[in-house]
């Protein structure tokens, strides 16, 4: 079993069955054909997803966040032969078909409240701009740590829905 270290401003620390779950998720052979495929170390597992996998729930819909604009990422999977579906280019989302099943990549965002596609660098610019923490918990596939900077672990086993930041600025 994978030591999921943590990152952010968490003092909690992973249960067994999150881990597992974790582990479970991140041997899925369409997860490893994604980031094999991507070359980048900045791909995370991010949203409703990766909160349903460690509330010991069904996520069939994973999301990714990564540093790598839309054409790249299209770019590398096509090479990978996987098929691409430009489902939210604008907003720097496709849509990768592995094995039938559907996964949303989209590159990092700058919270705004104009819901412009405005391009990040980091992970950590882009989780500021979600919604609540138990939403703003990403997973980093690459070395498998867990960026929680807003207690969003904490808070869903507390079962507490708090926003991100000041939603006028999100």
């Amino acid at each position: 079993m994978a030591t999921y270290p943590l990152s952010g401003k968490t003092s909690l620390d992973l249960k067994e069955a999150e881990k597992s779950a974790l582990d479970i998720l991140l041997s899925k052979k369409q997860i490893v054909k994604i980031s094999d495929s991507l070359k980048t170390k900045e791909l995370y597992i991010v949203g409703g997803s990766l909160r349903r996998i460690l509330n010991n729930e069904d996520a069939n819909d994973i999301d990714f966040a990564v540093d790598l604009t839309p054409d790249v990422v299209t770019e590398r999977l096509n090479t990978a032969n996987i098929r691409v579906i430009p489902t939210g280019i604008k907003h720097g989302t496709i849509t990768a078909l592995v094995d039938e099943q559907s996964f949303e990549i989209t590159t990092f965002r700058k919270p705004n409240i104009e819901n412009k596609p405005l391009f990040s660098k980091t992970i950590e610019e882009d989780i500021s701009g979600r919604d609540f923490t138990i939403n703003s918990l990403a997973l980093r596939v690459s070395d498998k740590t867990l960026l929680d900077l807003y207690d969003g672990l904490k808070d869903l086993r507390e079962k507490t829905l708090r926003c991100v930041g000041d939603a006028d600025i999100r």
